[in-house]
């Protein structure tokens, strides 16, 4: 069974993007910005159980594809561009 969090910041389009913590996700943000789900069955009860807590949920573009909005795909790319333009100032 498989380890799954939920990031607790919401990207500028305001998904919550959920995570497999079982595959090594670039994506995967630190343990103080996610919220962490410990053995649930499969990506679908992972997506249920953070749209119980956030409004907008969407599956990571690395690590659950398959649950995965072509929008937050754009938007995740939007948000690493903007944390490498900011951390080569």
């Amino acid at each position: 069974m498989p380890d799954y969090c939920v990031s607790k910041v919401a990207l500028d389009s305001g998904e919550h993007i959920v995570h497999r913590l079982d595959v090594n996700c670039p994506l995967i943000p630190s343990e103080d910005h996610r919220r962490d789900f410990a053995m649930l069955t499969d990506d679908d009860e992972a997506m249920s159980r953070a749209a119980r807590q956030f409004d907008h949920v969407d599956g990571c573009p690395e690590c659950m594809t398959h649950r995965n909005d072509h929008a937050t795909t754009q938007a995740v790319d939007a948000s690493i561009a903007a944390l490498i333009t900011v951390t080569n100032m």
